[in-house]
């Protein structure tokens, strides 16, 4: 198990190295060629200066293009879309449940599936700039929105990465994890002890969202169309109209399956304390390591008019972002116990087959065979079909 590990951590190392040379080489570069012009013949018309843009987002997307490979090509995982229909290369706001490293990767994926890889626009941390390549230059030129934990500059910033959407009609995923971190033991306490101060409900598979970040997002959005006079009934007019609300759930990990053992030889101390703790989480060295090859990863999108949201009313529109994290902790709970009865059956009729001591889930089921024990329950699944096209 140690070896495997440093073995883990060694490919882990090497791979973001690699990376980070990709960046440089494939991204940088182009960046830097997009921002040279754009300063130059980009000034000699619009149109020009607009396809500058078009062009240096698109080389954006050769970094993004190696997520999908990864965790759909590499790591051969399927993804199994469920809720509502979304149309290809429409701008939207997209929130989600952050439960792990992988969480952007699959959100990429969506982003994939629709035209919009390159266009990606997310909140990041001012400290991600000191992270070579990836983070100076690369977040500055390819438009990123870069906090700086000043609430007015802030402000300043979603604005006008907003504005940008709208003033050149380029076609854009905004995405923000509301929760602010990864879901953890430690933050699901804090997040329950913020609950119990407020009267509110106390969560496991998610933490309460932080509302100030996402309100100020949609306060931005809805004040530019409000500015621009933007009909949102009328499909060609620009601008931000949707949320999407993704719902990622992860499959049973080694933890997850031991603990149902031990609680079938009714060693339920032990069992209740694994699984009452976070929802399993995939993690990017099981990827690496393609320890879960043909693993299932279920993610459920709800589609909702950004000028259904009350956000003018700050009580309003705090009950509405908790009351779509508690529709988050029903389904990923649902998900949870739906995957824990089902492995209880397949575990009787494999019982004489089975060791507590061998928990690696290839050795003992076909992936494909675990992947069969989860889904969102009454979801209608969508037909995303994965096509891979090399970029070259």
């Amino acid at each position: 198990m140690k070896l495997q590990k440093i073995i883990s951590a060694v490919l882990s190392a090497l791979l973001v190295i690699v990376f980070l040379l990709y960046i440089f080489m494939a991204i940088n570069i182009p960046q830097i060629t997009c921002w040279l012009l754009l300063h130059t013949i980009g000034r000699v018309h619009p149109r020009i200066a607009r396809f500058i843009k078009v062009l240096n987002l698109s080389v954006s997307g050769l970094g993004f293009y190696w997520f999908v490979f990864f965790i759909e090509v590499y790591a051969g995982c399927e993804l199994e879309f469920s809720g509502d229909e979304i149309k290809e290369k429409e701008s939207a706001l997209v929130m989600c449940n952050h439960v792990s490293n992988v969480d952007f990767l699959v959100l990429a994926c969506i982003a994939y599936r629709k035209g919009l890889l390159g266009f990606l626009k997310f909140l990041a941390k001012k400290d991600l700039l000191i992270i070579p390549f990836l983070g100076f230059p690369g977040l500055i030129l390819g438009k990123q929105i870069v906090l700086d934990r000043n609430w007015q500059k802030d402000q300043q910033s979603i604005a006008d990465s907003v504005n940008s959407v709208m003033k050149d009609n380029i076609p854009s995923y905004v995405l923000i994890f509301p929760e602010g971190t990864r879901i953890t033991q430690n933050n699901i306490t804090k997040s329950n002890e913020f609950a119990r101060e407020r009267k509110l409900r106390e969560l496991n598979q998610v933490v309460l969202p932080r509302v100030k970040g996402l309100g100020m997002m949609i306060k931005a959005i809805t004040t530019q169309q409000e500015n621009a006079n933007i009909d949102l009934s009328v499909e060609k007019d620009n601008g931000i109209k949707y949320i999407y609300d993704v719902t990622i759930g992860y499959p049973p990990t080694r933890e997850y399956i031991e603990s149902c053992r031990k609680e079938a030889v009714n060693d339920k101390k032990v069992a209740s304390s694994i699984v009452n703790k976070a929802f399993p989480v995939l993690g990017a060295p099981e990827l690496l390591m393609k320890r879960l090859k043909g693993t299932k990863i279920c993610v459920n999108i709800k589609k909702i008019p950004i000028n259904t949201v009350p956000h003018h009313d700050e009580k309003q529109f705090n009950e509405w972002c908790y009351e779509r994290f508690y529709r988050k902790e029903d389904m990923l709970s649902q998900l949870q116990t739906d995957a824990k009865e089902n492995l209880k059956k397949l575990e009787s009729k494999n019982s004489t087959s089975t060791s507590t001591n061998d928990l690696n889930p290839i050795t003992v089921y076909p992936q494909q065979e675990l992947s069969k024990l989860y889904s969102f329950r009454n979801e209608k699944i969508l037909n995303e079909p994965f096509r891979f096209v090399p970029w070259w």
